[in-house]
């Protein structure tokens, strides 16, 4: 086709100059061979648009062809792009679209000093290996599974390797605020906040002996303009009778509202919870029996905020009302225990990022459960690495009763200092 083109294009040229030779008669060889390089000068930048058009043509069927064959590959062969755009055409994704996993493993040493008989203890533990996995089955379902390995240190006959949690979602926010949620998992009564490094090496905050409950349980929750609120029922370890040890007995109730402000860099989140039973907790059902004369309910209160590179979190958690005095006791009558928990301190972005925090914390009437009256406890966490902080700290405990020897009051003195990674 294009020699055609050249052969039309050189016929067109040279007719009319062959008819003005007839006509006119012949020209001078100069102004022949002026006409003649011109001519050649034309067809030259000729064949160069050609060959310039061919090659522009070549590529546009060369992309429309990979074009065709990457449509006709991807139905075959479904890549992540394939299945993000169905599910964004269908509303779904693919039978397991994706996987999230995440991972956490802390290792510490600490030294205890337990006064007053000056008894002084320490260990290296690796205190915490978790891994999570999450899996978005599709728009509108996700499951989700811990394995956790603990170890609190001082003896090897604690460890522990366990399904921390499995549970399944149903439910989108970005779609329709409400969701459910059964399986495993901790179900929410207060918040357990703090700064430090936790259970199982320290054994802080406090509030974590009343604050976590893991159980197989049912929970349906909202979530929309800041506010969240869930309920939830379960079938506790601690029960009224033993005729209630298969009954789905026992609830609780959570809500919070957050405010965030990013101009004035100011968060804030202020929430409370209700819990039917509150001996089901981790803390107090090793303590009590397991079959009580009657249940004793629980509520909680709780603070965070962040203003800036300044922080406070506060957390109050209690019971409703006495124990038995043979089910949980305090000076000869029946307890009814509570604890409460302070933090603040600020961020300093130094280097990588720098977090100190200073802890308040204590009990009341709960001595049997093995939590300080009071404590007072410094940290230091820094960040060296991505992911990866080390902390440095301090605590204090005061107990008022003599657990550690006859006198009638102990202390115990913990330095720590650990190293931790989250993916």
């Amino acid at each position: 086709m294009k020699k055609y083109v050249i052969m039309y294009i050189i016929f067109m040229l040279v007719c009319p100059f062959l008819c003005t030779k007839i006509i006119y008669g012949a020209e001078s060889n100069e102004d022949l061979s002026a006409k003649v390089e011109a001519i050649e000068k034309m067809l030259i930048e000729l064949r160069g648009q050609l060959k310039q058009q061919a090659e522009t043509d070549k590529t546009e069927q060369k992309e429309e062809l990979q074009a065709l064959i990457r449509d006709e590959v991807r139905g075959l062969v479904p890549g992540e792009d394939y299945w993000t755009e169905k599910a964004q055409e269908l509303g779904e994704k693919g039978p397991i679209d994706k996987f999230n996993f995440g991972l956490l493993i802390e290792a510490g040493v600490v030294d205890r000093d337990q006064n007053a008989n000056g008894e002084d203890e320490n260990d290296i533990s690796l205190t915490t290996v978790s891994l999570s996995i999450e899996a978005i089955v599709n728009k509108w379902v996700t499951g989700e599974t811990n394995f956790l390995y603990e170890d609190p240190g001082f003896s090897d006959d604690d460890t522990s390797l366990d399904v921390e949690e499995g549970f399944l979602t149903i439910g989108n926010m970005d779609e329709f605020p409400v969701y459910a949620k059964v399986g495993n998992f901790y179900v929410p009564y207060g918040a357990v906040l703090t700064h430090f490094p936790d259970d199982p090496l320290m054994d802080v905050p406090v509030t974590l002996a009343f604050g976590e409950l893991n159980e197989k349980a049912l929970l349906a929750g909202f979530e929309k303009w800041g506010l969240s609120f869930s309920a939830y029922v379960f079938n506790g370890s601690v029960e009224k009778t033993a005729d209630d040890a298969d009954a789905i007995d026992s609830f609780g109730f959570d809500a919070n509202y957050t405010y965030e402000s990013e101009p004035n860099e100011l968060t804030l989140q202020v929430g409370a919870s209700y819990l039917s039973n509150l001996a089901d907790t981790n803390g107090i059902s090793d303590v009590v029996p397991g079959t009580l004369e009657r249940l004793v309910d629980g509520w909680a209160a709780y603070l965070s905020s962040s203003w800036g590179k300044f922080f406070l979190d506060a957390e109050y958690m209690g019971a409703l009302d006495e124990f038995r005095v043979a089910e949980l006791a305090e000076d000869g009558r029946g307890a009814e225990p509570s604890v409460w928990n302070i933090e603040f301190g600020l961020n300093h972005d130094w280097w990588r990022n720098l977090e100190v925090a200073f802890k308040i914390a204590g009990s009341d009437e709960a001595e049997d459960l093995s939590i300080p009256g009071t404590r007072f406890g410094v940290v230091l966490n820094q960040e060296i690495f991505d992911n990866t902080i080390w902390s440095a700290g301090y605590l204090n405990d005061d107990f008022e009763k003599d657990i550690f020897d006859n006198s009638t009051e102990d202390q115990r003195s913990t330095l720590f200092t650990q190293i931790a990674i989250e993916l």
